[in-house]
């Protein structure tokens, strides 16, 4: 997938969805890297605190769901971490 374009990821999420979650928004792998992308092209410019904020929500939100704990990707120390981090912004 790090190989895709974003207009191919987005037709691919768009595909994902129409065939495992019946058309709405559920978990999609493709969805899941240009939010990613997203991220990671945002920590490498200068954000207000609030922008921040919203992505350790993000990043948090996808660490402790119950795919993660499921899968075995789930880590306490990190995610300890990232709202550490939160709180110290404000």
């Amino acid at each position: 997938m790090k190989t895709m374009s974003t207009t191919d990821l987005r037709a691919a999420a768009k595909r994902y969805d129409d065939q495992f979650n019946d058309g709405g928004d559920g978990y999609s792998p493709y969805s899941n890297e240009l939010e990613d992308r997203a991220t990671a092209a945002r920590k490498a410019e200068p954000i207000c605190p609030a922008a921040r904020q919203h992505d350790i929500l993000r990043e948090v939100e996808r660490l402790t769901c119950s795919a993660a704990k499921m899968s075995g990707t789930y880590d306490a120390a990190k995610v300890a971490a990232l709202r550490t981090e939160y709180d110290s912004l404000g």
